[in-house]
């Protein structure tokens, strides 16, 4: 088009316009590709066309006109209409079938996340098997169970499938909601983290701000340990409506141990088979073994609520103005962890028990 312009339109107006119809075809072929690999956007594609008809269509149309060749210019106009029909019509549906491929992978990318989390999905949509490194990160790990779900389960007048469903679906809101990922569930069990499948900027090497990065991580755990308490209450909190909203009145509590420490991040498993990105370490044995002791804590209390328990290394992240006590483990020590001589616990009462009890 532009060489028409610089080349042939002199020509015309000297008195030759048929010479415009060896550049016709290829005018337009050039601007149908164009517009069909560009593909652009509706409302640029349309601002395209009104560019090409007003620096190009417009005054091709007038030369032709005040040359009287009424002939070129009745045949002009019609290429000109079809040819930028034409354009418009290939561009907008290379648009849109690139739109919705585009769409489609993000739709997919979505609904696999949620059964694989979001590292995993973006690891095989942006093919970066880097996302999927072995890593090891100091993190928080939450191991929670019910307790009185398989006796629950065994009474025929209630439906047991329908409240793990809605006990699961509170899970996953309240973990996602918090930004945590759950690694495992079974049952009525689940294995959180907090803080470990995030990308953390290493800053240390910057020099003069060790202080300040040390104080910054303390405050991010503390953050961290915190959203995880919020976790545990919350799911305890929703745990209690959907007994009420089931009238389910028998026994059953949500128990759970929190605790922190270097946790192993890496792929396991059989590349031809099936690769699992599974975590490990003596944090993720601890926790469970931690979580196992709230049936000791309850025994010892002769109590049937929920409990939740902090080990010694996540304690250290605890606000002095929190309300959980400390319990020796001396006389009945953690199993295969007698080492842990304490731990943090907290004893939640049902919510219609608690304002029972402060109306006393």
């Amino acid at each position: 088009m532009v060489a028409c312009w610089i080349h042939v339109l002199p020509i015309m107006q000297s008195g030759s316009p048929s010479l415009y119809l060896y550049v016709h075809a290829a005018n337009y072929l050039v601007i149908i590709m164009s517009m069909t690999l560009v593909a652009p956007p509706p409302k640029y594609l349309i601002a395209i066309l009104v560019g090409i008809s007003t620096l190009f269509v417009f005054p091709m149309a007038y030369i032709f006109y005040s040359l009287k060749e009424v002939t070129l210019l009745k045949f002009f106009i019609s290429d000109s209409i079809y040819g930028l029909l034409l354009s418009g019509l290939s561009s907008y549906l290379n648009y849109d079938v690139r739109r919705k491929l585009a769409t489609e992978d993000v739709l997919n990318k979505k609904k696999i996340e949620k059964f694989v989390g979001n590292l995993i999905s973006e690891s095989i949509f942006e093919n970066n098997e880097s996302l999927l490194h072995a890593r090891t990160t100091s993190a928080f790990l939450i191991s929670m169970d019910l307790r009185g779900f398989t006796r629950l389960s065994q009474n025929s007048n209630i439906n047991s499938s329908q409240l793990k469903e809605k006990y699961h679906s509170l899970v996953a809101t309240v973990v996602g909601m918090h930004g945590g990922f759950i690694h495992k569930t079974h049952g009525d069990g689940h294995l959180i983290s907090m803080g470990l499948v995030t990308e953390i900027i290493d800053l240390e090497e910057i020099p003069g701000i060790g202080e300040e990065l040390k104080k910054a991580e303390m405050r991010r755990q503390e953050q961290l340990l915190e959203k995880c308490t919020n976790i545990f209450e919350q799911i305890q909190l929703g745990l209690s409506t959907i007994k009420a909203e089931m009238k389910i009145a028998q026994e059953i509590a949500v128990c759970a141990a929190i605790d922190f420490g270097e946790i192993g991040l890496k792929v396991l498993g059989n590349p031809n088979v099936r690769l699992e990105f599974d975590i490990e370490g003596i944090v993720v044995i601890r926790c469970s073994r931690l979580e196992s002791y709230t049936k000791t804590l309850r025994q010892n209390f002769h109590s049937k609520n929920s409990f939740l328990v902090i080990s010694s290394s996540a304690g250290q992240f605890l606000n002095l103005s929190s309300k959980f006590k400390v319990f020796s483990t001396e006389e009945l020590p953690v199993t295969d962890f007698s080492t842990e001589s304490l731990v943090y616990y907290r004893e939640y009462l049902p919510p219609y028990s608690a304002k029972r009890k402060n109306a006393a």
